[in-house]
């Protein structure tokens, strides 16, 4: 007897354990995979989301047009901190708008022809200088699969600017003097206020991008007296 009940409880231990062995993994599965999901596809902020925001970084380069605008590339720069928000309409197209701050410094590849000053007989170094606020609205469309990334894509956009804190650096010679000059005057002649078009092609994080400023075509005399309209550069995605 004692032997049929040992047997029984034997038998039945065994078959709980069979039928609770494939149970456990199933009632922590689905728990899991609804957390995971939750968090993963149905949030609606991100890069490849319904919204996007996040912040960037560019480096930008004039191309000159014209002798007397020229710009050398050594030691001329412009660095452009920003922000942005993208929203998306469809796998293939989203718009958005940008926010951002530029500080711009140029060595002049012919100083004195930008602008002409009384003040100096021979002018060797010419620097110009400004800061700036900006904001954009662009269109972007993608291609390619990319998951929640940014992906391929190609964009194009509108843009406003404000420059101030524009400044004029001279170093030449006046009747054998050397001279040293700042001059702000350029300010009343500089393009205080610009627009233009803009267009890119990006990959991830990397944009490379072209700026034209077209307020010169609506007023003549700041094409005379600004630096080339014609801007390349390269921006840094800080987010996805």
């Amino acid at each position: 007897m004692i032997h049929y009940r040992t047997a029984l409880y034997t038998a039945l231990l065994a078959i709980f354990l069979l039928i609770s062995q494939p149970l456990w993994p199933q009632s922590v599965t689905p728990v899991f995979s609804k957390t995971h999901s939750d968090e993963v596809f149905h949030s609606k902020w991100g890069p490849n989301k319904k919204h996007y925001a996040t912040g960037f970084i560019r480096l930008t380069e004039p191309v000159s047009l014209s002798s007397w605008q020229a710009v050398k590339i050594a030691g001329s720069l412009d660095f452009t901190l920003g922000g942005r928000y993208k929203r998306r309409f469809c796998n293939f197209y989203s718009t958005g708008f940008d926010i951002f701050y530029s500080t711009a410094s140029y060595n002049m590849k012919n100083p004195g022809e930008l602008l002409k000053v009384k003040f100096m007989t021979e002018i060797d170094k010419e620097r110009f200088a400004n800061h700036s606020i900006a904001g954009a609205w662009f269109h972007r469309f993608n291609y390619g699969r990319r998951g929640d990334h940014l992906g391929k894509y190609i964009e194009a956009g509108v843009y406003g600017q404000y420059h101030f804190a524009v400044r004029h650096k001279f170093e030449g010679k006046d009747q054998n003097f050397d001279i040293t000059a700042t001059t702000s005057a350029v300010n009343k002649l500089v393009n205080r206020s610009a627009w233009g078009f803009q267009a890119g092609v990006g990959f991830n994080k990397f944009k490379v991008f072209a700026q034209y400023r077209m307020i010169d075509y609506l007023k003549p005399e700041y094409s005379k007296t600004d630096i080339t309209p014609l801007r390349v550069g390269l921006e840094i995605d800080l987010g996805g």
